[in-house]
């Protein structure tokens, strides 16, 4: 950039120059003329894109006519040679006025080569003021070529940079295009993110309900455990209780038992005395007959059988009895 800016600065300058010669070689000093000799041609000057050509070919200036002005030498002399004329033909005879005449002459030849004058003049003065402007008009080129130079450099210096700031731009796009997709890729994992905090916040949730529900349910849990513990207690104490009044049934029922089997003897013993006193009975009555007494026989040895039997059948129940208590306690 400092190189950029340093020839710039450099085109600037050249043009200054040369615009400040082209007004110094403009103006001019009033009432002073000169004749312009021819001026050499201008040297071809290179430019950057090309070579640049003056335009204006050189004019060459018309050669002035001399004036033609009669010295007093030469009008003395003529004079001279008219009286002498006059003189040697005052010989043969004397003219009256041919001095008026030689002077009207003169001043008519005056006039005459002040006219030629003027135009040569006019001449001299327009090829002054047309080689000025010519002249002027290449250093107007030349500026403006100078110009055009540092234009075109400046020119350059801009594309330069209108080149570099595209390739920036074309830079910067990639770098947006890439941003863009970090941050569609970022956008996208910070939506999955928070999909997976979704996810655990309610998979703590549940867990959180599950904790308090197993909680909850430990409480009952353990509230009932106390209260089977307080059942648990009372049947102990109801076992206990129960165990208490079997053992007194025990004792109440073999007491019974023993009293149901002595009633039940008596009764038997009374039954057995009832049947031999009626034996007896029948015996005394039914005595003529041996029929009757082996008869009697044969119902005695029926009570003894009898008597036995209701012996066995006792015993036999007791027992049961017994074990089926056990069976119960045991249970």
């Amino acid at each position: 950039m400092y190189v950029k800016g340093l020839r710039f600065q450099l085109c600037q300058m050249v043009i200054v120059v040369l615009f400040a010669e082209a007004l110094g070689r403009l103006h001019k000093r009033n009432g002073y003329h000169y004749r312009p000799q021819q001026p050499p041609p201008l040297p071809p000057q290179h430019h950057q894109n090309g070579y640049y050509e003056s335009l204006h070919p050189a004019v060459e200036p018309p050669e002035p006519e001399k004036p033609q002005h009669s010295s007093p030498k030469s009008y003395y002399s003529q004079s001279g040679s008219s009286s002498s004329s006059s003189s040697s033909k005052g010989n043969h005879g004397y003219s009256i006025g041919s001095g008026l005449r030689s002077i009207a002459q003169g001043s008519a030849d005056q006039a005459h080569s002040a006219v030629s004058n003027q135009h040569a003049a006019a001449k001299q003065a327009a090829y002054i003021a047309q080689n000025t402007l010519a002249q002027a008009a290449s250093q107007a080129s030349a500026t403006a070529q100078a110009a055009l130079a540092g234009k075109e450099v400046v020119l350059q210096e801009l594309e330069q940079q209108a080149a570099e700031a595209q390739r920036a731009l074309s830079r910067e796009l990639e770098q947006l295009k890439a941003a863009k997709i970090s941050s569609r890729l970022a956008q996208q994992t910070a939506q999955a993110a928070h999909h997976h905090i979704s996810v655990l916040t309610a998979a703590v949730n549940n867990a959180k309900s599950v904790a308090e529900q197993a909680e909850q349910t430990a409480s009952e849990v353990s509230n009932q455990l106390a209260s089977q513990s307080t059942m648990v207690g009372q049947a102990k104490n109801r076992l206990e209780q129960v165990e208490e009044q079997l053992q007194q049934a025990r004792v109440d029922y073999a007491a019974t038992k023993e009293s149901a089997l002595k009633a039940a003897s008596s009764a038997a013993a009374a039954q057995v005395n009832a049947s031999k006193a009626a034996q007896h009975a029948t015996i005394g009555l039914h005595e003529s007959t041996n029929q009757v007494d082996h008869h009697h026989e044969g119902h005695e040895l029926a009570e003894e059988s009898y008597d036995e039997h209701i012996d066995t059948s006792g015993v036999g129940h007791t027992a049961s009895g017994d074990e089926h208590t056990r069976n119960v306690y045991s249970q």
